[in-house]
């Protein structure tokens, strides 16, 4: 007897893990595709067992309708809530609120006409403040960090918490999600620098100590299959971490980097904390004056030298998973810079795509009226 392919619902399609996902779980599952953008806008896979479904979760209208398309359907036992907003200029916008904390409220609720098995809510261990010196973040770490993307991921999980009463759910936390072509935004500005010919390639803020956990694209993969596979002995509102363990300095990936790629390890300019936060204060305010705003902003100071050291021993208990050391930032950032060397304008493309944060949807205002 045939056996029948589960169905799972995927918000945040079009995003960089969301496109993954589709393409990794794509012959095993019948997926329900959710995002605001077009199949084709965002490089999505094609496939007979994916639906892809233009809503908005922030709007009622759009995700009822999406809902209501999966329910007719024969409904879903899994739905993994990637979508999200989030941007690296340090302001309260309010698409935080809007996404983050109303767009996931919204979700839970159409969710629960679904009769799911599982529901995945997609956090970050940014959400937590940094551990005292030699302290680590781990699944039982409150999300307090102070600022809004942590405030909203803080409020997104206590929904998810209080939705687990009567949806089976877990809530995980990511670590900084990377690819072989690098596409998290931070990383990425850090190489251009570090490998290019401006005077602050050999600048290193404070110590260099500065660091946080990294997570290969490959990694998360793994994750999310042994998640699906497991989560029976999962507890509701559990909360887990994808992610290795402990963090990676920018002195680390400073050396790695420019002894790969030049052939010779740079010896770094380290500009005490003081000093570097007033220069991202100038750097901000010359991009002010030109009005071409630097990546770098004034908020950054605060986290020079500070380690997000993660522990999720826990998690890989769980599971039964363990991140392949393979894949781990400073094994992997040779194959980065080889994509960097042979391929640069694509590298460079994909990597702006990355750190392209569009608020405001013109097109799917237009393909909403037109779908009304």
């Amino acid at each position: 007897m045939k056996t029948q392919t589960p169905v799972l619902v995927l918000t945040g399609a079009s995003g960089f893990i969301g496109r993954e996902l589709l393409e990794n779980l794509k012959s095993d599952f019948r997926i329900f595709a959710i995002a605001r953008r077009s199949q084709h806008e965002s490089h999505a896979p094609v496939h007979p067992n994916i639906a892809w479904i233009r809503a908005d979760i922030t709007d009622q209208h759009s995700l009822a309708k999406a809902f209501r398309e999966i329910t007719t359907a024969g409904g879903a036992e899994y739905l993994i809530h990637l979508a999200a907003f989030y941007e690296f200029a340090g302001e309260e916008f309010e698409e935080y609120r809007l996404t983050n904390v109303i767009g996931t409220e919204n979700v839970i609720n159409h969710a629960r006409q679904l009769n799911l098995k599982l529901f995945v809510f997609a956090s970050s261990v940014a959400a937590c403040s940094f551990p005292p010196k030699n302290g680590t973040v781990d699944e039982s770490s409150p999300p307090d960090g102070e600022h809004i993307y942590a405030w909203t991921k803080n409020q997104g999980e206590k929904i998810v918490a209080e939705a687990a009463r009567q949806i089976p759910a877990v809530i995980v936390r990511f670590g900084a999600v990377y690819s072989d072509w690098c596409e998290y935004p931070p990383l990425f500005m850090f190489l251009n620098t570090w490998l290019g010919k401006s005077w602050r390639s050999r600048i290193l803020a404070g110590k260099g100590i500065s660091a946080i956990p990294y997570i290969h694209i490959r990694d998360v993969m793994v994750f999310f299959r042994r998640l699906l596979t497991t989560y029976q002995n999962i507890k509701p509102a559990e909360i887990l971490i994808a992610s290795t363990e402990g963090s990676t300095t920018h002195f680390d990936l400073f050396a790695l980097a420019t002894r790969y790629f030049f052939g010779k390890e740079h010896k770094p300019i380290m500009v005490p904390r003081i000093f570097a936060a007033l220069g991202l204060y100038l750097i901000f305010f010359l991009g002010k004056l030109v009005k071409r705003l630097p990546f770098e902003r004034p908020w950054m100071h605060k986290y020079i030298d500070l380690k997000l050291n993660v522990g999720n021993e826990k998690t890989r208990s769980l599971l039964q998973w363990n991140p392949n050391p393979r894949y781990f930032i400073l094994n992997r950032l040779p194959f980065l810079l080889e994509r960097l060397k042979s391929e640069p304008y694509a590298w460079q493309m994909r990597n702006m795509v990355a750190m392209r944060r569009v608020v405001a949807r013109p097109d799917f205002t237009i393909y909403s009226i037109l779908a009304k």
